[in-house]
């Protein structure tokens, strides 16, 4: 595949705004309503009968459809001329769409094929209204409705030490917290930038709510050469370095002033070097990627775009001293994927040169995903799925475990992002893979199905499957691991249910999670039946895609250093936590015996911070 210069920016500088992930818990305890039916031990009705396993296409049930839609903005009044972005998951470019909205603010994207699909605009001066951590998918058929608000704007005049404009230097906005006001790790310069006019005067828009530092800089973005600032040291607003810049604080629709900068004008220092290793042909457009990253605050400082063709040495010019790492990558989100472990570089008062940057090929994991459906015979009124989803409508990703301790890793915010649908057989592939621990993560296209093990055969052969759900797979470097079987199942159990306080007028800590939390001894320890779900401002709370079975319900407060998690790992993830966890919910004696395909609704929790009260409940609707 030869890879254009726009086409690798779009691949990777769009796997930086990407992040996927469920949520985690902390400590406190939690009191709940007693389970709407009682179960006291495991037993084989709850629903994990053999079923038989259908791996038909898939893709040929279904022909090729259309998505349609209608972008709005946040008082319901259409947004015409906008673009609109349909994009296949795990596809190549052709497989995706592009269109404007019409005079309604309607779109529609034709011949579609079965499959997911992610539907974004683009409307200048607007942000989406809701900022999802988790990229939302869509199928043939379905009818979507965008909802984009007036962003934020920072403005102020960029000036010399003599009080003289300073012209035609960038501005750009680095947005170190979200919202609600969460560190958002792996920051990067925002391509909002603007540069100033003659007057100094520079103005952002569009920017999404949240806090910024603001940086005038020449350099930093690609590593081109554009102006005589490009050698420059950024300067933070006021007029200072990062460590001790001012945040600004910006919401949806408002416009900041006055943020005037004092441009230092510091020369900085110059990280050079070459590139080596697997690299590939040097024809065409192809090219690699060097990121200078912030070693103590995980923030990607610099950036250079090196075409191949015109040979193998790379620059990073107006790097402040510091300690950083370094790394190279290419082809991102491809097969063809490479990319260099982290190079440790300090800088203190003088160029770094004669680095050599050595590319090796990315990991992968392939395998084949299969679906248990219920026999016709056993499929009760409850199994009747609205929608027949397909195989093909999978979405499979690989989260890294930033946990595991691998130093060879790169940031994530690096990596690209790392999803795959099955083909008409079932079979997948994650690519551009770095060395590390990964976790496999679904997206369902129903409600209906659930995950039943994640499995791969054991070393030696004829051993038994190891289920890595909860272990999860170590890749070392350009390793290419194949025979994973992802089997999930029809019949899935759902709980929705509101959080209240149980005493009137207290209020519920910052932030809690919902966790489910299977009873049965010989699933103690089986990851993949731990399920957790954030409660939204109303309290409200939805667990679903849950296999069947007995479960403890726990409500639990976030622990205060997980508060300023954007996208924390899940809970069970670790083996002590995941231990903690079920001796807290088994104290609470909350029990819950999930029949296949049974949707619990309007559930009450009744929470209370330790020492515990007796719980309270309120009849469910079934």
């Amino acid at each position: 595949m030869v890879m254009t210069r726009s086409m690798f920016y779009a691949i990777v500088l769009g796997a930086i705004a990407i992040a996927v992930g469920s949520t985690q818990a902390g400590s406190a305890a939690g009191v709940m309503a007693p389970a709407l039916k009682p179960a006291s031990t495991p037993n084989e009705e709850s629903g994990q009968r053999s079923a038989s396993v259908d791996n038909k296409p898939d893709s040929a049930k279904k022909g090729a459809s259309f998505i349609t839609g209608r972008l709005i903005d946040e008082s319901g009044q259409p947004i015409p001329n906008a673009g609109v972005f349909v994009r296949k998951a795990g596809a190549s470019t052709s497989q995706n769409r592009s269109m404007g909205t019409d005079e309604n603010g309607r779109f529609r994207a034709d011949d579609l094929a079965a499959g997911a699909y992610s539907v974004s605009a683009h409307v200048p001066g607007y942000v989406p209204v809701t900022e999802a951590l988790q990229r939302e998918y869509y199928h043939a058929g379905d009818e979507v409705t965008l909802r984009m608000m007036k962003g934020g704007v920072i403005t102020g005049t960029v000036t010399n030490s003599a009080g003289e404009p300073v012209v035609g230097v960038r501005v750009s906005p680095l947005r170190v917290r979200d919202s609600e006001n969460k560190t958002i790790r792996g920051a990067v310069l925002s391509g909002n930038f603007r540069t100033t006019d003659d007057r100094g005067v520079y103005r952002m828009y569009g920017l999404a709510p949240g806090t910024y530092l603001v940086v005038a800089s020449g350099g930093g973005q690609m590593g081109y050469i554009e102006s005589g600032f490009d050698g420059d040291v950024p300067t933070y607003y006021p007029s200072t370095n990062r460590d001790a810049a001012t945040e600004v604080a910006v919401r949806a629709g408002e416009e900041i002033t006055g943020i005037d900068i004092r441009y230092r004008g510091d020369r900085g220092y110059i990280i050079s070097g070459t590139l080596s290793g697997s690299l590939g042909p040097e024809s065409g457009q192809r090219g690699v990627l060097v990121s200078l990253t912030n070693a103590a605050a995980g923030v990607l400082e610099s950036r250079a775009y090196v075409p191949l063709r015109a040979g193998r040495g790379f620059a990073l010019y107006g790097v402040p001293d510091g300690e950083y790492d370094l790394m190279a990558q290419t082809d991102a989100g491809t097969e063809a994927g490479a990319g260099s472990a982290p190079r440790h570089v300090v800088v203190k008062g003088a160029d770094v040169t004669g680095i050599d940057l050595a590319l090796a090929p990315y990991g992968s994991i392939s395998g084949r995903a299969v679906l248990e459906r219920i026999p016709e015979a056993e499929r009760t009124s409850e199994c009747k799925a609205q929608r027949i989803a397909l195989l093909d409508e999978l979405v499979l990703t690989a989260r890294r475990d930033e946990k595991s301790g691998v130093k060879d890793s790169p940031p994530a915010a690096l990596l690209s992002s790392n999803e795959s649908s099955p083909d008409e057989k079932g079979e997948f592939k994650l690519v551009s893979l770095a060395a590390g621990r990964y976790r496999i993560e679904t997206r369902l296209p129903t409600e209906d199905w659930f995950v039943r093990a994640i499995t791969k055969p054991g070393l030696p052969a004829g051993s038994k499957q190891t289920d890595i759900a909860g272990a999860g797979l170590a890749l070392t470097t350009s390793q290419r691991m194949a025979d994973l079987t992802v089997t999930l199942a029809e019949g899935a159990a759902a709980v929705r249910g509101k959080v209240i306080p149980a005493a009137e007028g207290s209020r519920l800590p910052a932030q809690l999670r919902v966790h489910l939390v299977p009873a049965e001894p010989e699933s103690a320890d089986d990851a993949i039946r731990f399920w957790e779900a954030r409660i939204d401002s109303e309290g409200v709370f939805s667990l679903t895609n849950l296999a069947p079975g007995i479960y403890y319900l726990l409500a639990q407060a976030v622990a205060r250093d997980q508060l300023m998690e954007r996208n924390p790992q899940p809970l069970a993830w670790d083996p002590a936590a995941r231990a903690k966890l079920r001796r807290e919910a088994m104290a609470a004696k909350v029990l819950f015996d999930l029949q296949r395909c049974q949707r619990v609704k309007d559930y009450v929790i009744k929470y209370t911070a330790a020492p515990a009260r007796k719980a309270e409940s309120k009849e469910a609707r079934f």
